[in-house]
């Protein structure tokens, strides 16, 4: 506890990878928020980690292949030991199918929409005047779909089926923009 207000508020943000508002890093923070009960918790889960890494890729080779062939961008595998801890597919149209999957009610993730060049806390680099195209295209088209343990093979049909319709409804405004 203290009575200073802006050290409590720099120490939240500190907390939370130097977080003052979500997406938005003003400072280079940490996240160590483990304690020993959560370490108990954890030594038992330690134990099905294994069955759920299996799990989880199981469900990104269904992905792959229920995916292939529409106007995605699907991650690529570079080791083996892949564990899908996310399954992030880029598209130009990110904000729209996002749309799209939330009115079916399927929750979706951006993960690092302001890159880390772009942060309060990396300002610097952009006075050098570098360039990460790259990294400002995945910030704007990166969409993390649902991937979890106990995922069924239903729900990912859902998320699935949706993504179809979103790109067959607008397949003519698509053909069109790719020539």
């Amino acid at each position: 506890m203290t009575d200073d207000a802006a050290l409590a508020q720099r120490l939240r943000s500190l907390r939370n990878h130097g977080q003052r508002e979500r997406y938005v890093h003003a400072d280079l923070g940490f996240n160590y928020r483990m304690d020993g009960l959560q370490a108990v918790v954890l030594r038992h889960k330690l134990k099905l980690l294994a069955g759920w890494t299996s799990e989880r890729k199981s469900l990104a080779e269904v992905y792959d292949r229920m995916l292939s062939g529409l106007p995605l961008e699907l991650p690529k595998v570079v080791n083996q030991d892949h564990v899908w801890h996310l399954y992030v597919v880029r598209t130009p149209h990110r904000d729209a199918l996002r749309n799209h999957l939330q009115t079916r009610g399927i929750e979706t993730g951006l993960h690092y929409p302001v890159p880390l060049h772009r942060q309060p806390c990396l300002a610097h680099l952009a006075s050098a005047r570098l360039e990460f195209v790259e990294t400002d295209r995945w910030a704007n088209e990166g969409l993390t779909l649902p991937l979890f343990v106990g995922m069924t093979s239903n729900q990912q049909r859902h998320v699935v089926t949706a993504i179809c319709e979103f790109f067959s409804k607008h397949e003519d405004v698509f053909a069109a923009k790719l020539g």
